[in-house]
């Protein structure tokens, strides 16, 4: 047997997480056997994603593609991400970049209730870094705390899936998929 869990967070004085006709509890079970050709607890990846723009146009340049590992079971092998240099037929001028002015906070805490944060952010594109100028020096976002509502009443909700759990090393067995409510 395999399984996996799940756990009911953050409810506080709420609501315990509820389930919908026909959804597990907090604990799933499936067959499955300790093999890396069974596919009943296989992984596998998605297609690549496109490539990403190039991030130059001139000089030096990469672009990157993306994909998921999806199933339960042993990770997916290889790279979740693919880097590409990018064809780029004339040189830059090398040029420093530079911050542009800060965001506005954010009007609207993080939480709408107990201790949150505001940010505001910038972009380093007054200049724009180029050839083998210098990207800017410090963060692109600062945050500074808010407090929204000071008692919160908040219903749970279900945590994620765990991994998945076998309990054979070779042979059939049932998977098992477990959640738990948090406090």
């Amino acid at each position: 047997m395999a399984t996996r869990h799940r756990e009911c967070e953050g409810h506080r004085e709420g609501f315990y997480c509820q389930m919908t006709s026909g959804e597990p509890a907090n604990t799933e079970e499936a067959p499955c056997m300790d093999s890396y050709n069974d596919m009943r607890c296989a992984r596998e990846w998605t297609p690549w994603s496109m490539w990403t723009s190039c991030t130059a146009t001139c000089g030096d340049s990469t672009r990157t593609r993306e994909r998921t590992c999806e199933g339960f079971g042993r990770r997916c092998p290889g790279p979740w991400r693919e880097y590409d240099p990018c064809p780029v037929d004339r040189l830059c001028s090398d040029t420093d970049g530079g911050w542009s002015n800060w965001s506005p906070w954010t009007s609207e805490c993080s939480v709408s209730c107990g201790q949150g944060v505001r940010i505001r952010t910038r972009e380093c594109d007054s200049p724009v870094t180029s050839g083998r100028g210098h990207y800017c020096d410090g963060p692109p976002w600062e945050s500074q705390p808010c407090l929204a509502r000071v008692f919160c009443i908040i219903d749970g909700n279900w945590s994620p899936w765990s991994d998945l759990i076998c309990d054979v090393t070779c042979g059939y067995g049932i998977c098992e998929y477990i959640a738990k409510l948090i406090d």
